[in-house]
């Protein structure tokens, strides 16, 4: 262990270490990146159609609601 060819091989496989882990770490840290942007993009096109189904779903229930209340009139003779 006092030899420089020594020292120098540890030296060299660290930082070759080193540079594989910092490289591997940047890697998936910019894949998770990406997939966080697609998934909130996907989940922002789920919530759109949610809203827009809830919306359709409210005005067809005040449609049903109005229809009911028409033909309870006409059969308990609210009109």
């Amino acid at each position: 262990m006092t030899e420089a060819q020594v020292w120098t091989v540890i030296a060299v496989l660290s930082a070759t270490l080193v540079a594989f882990v910092t490289t591997t770490v940047g890697f998936l840290t910019a894949q998770l990146a990406g997939m966080r942007r697609e998934m909130d993009a996907r989940f922002e096109k789920v919530d759109a159609r949610l809203d827009a189904l809830h919306t359709e779903l409210g005005l067809r229930f005040e449609t049903l609601d109005r229809d009911v209340q028409a033909i309870a009139g006409r059969v308990f003779g609210r009109d």
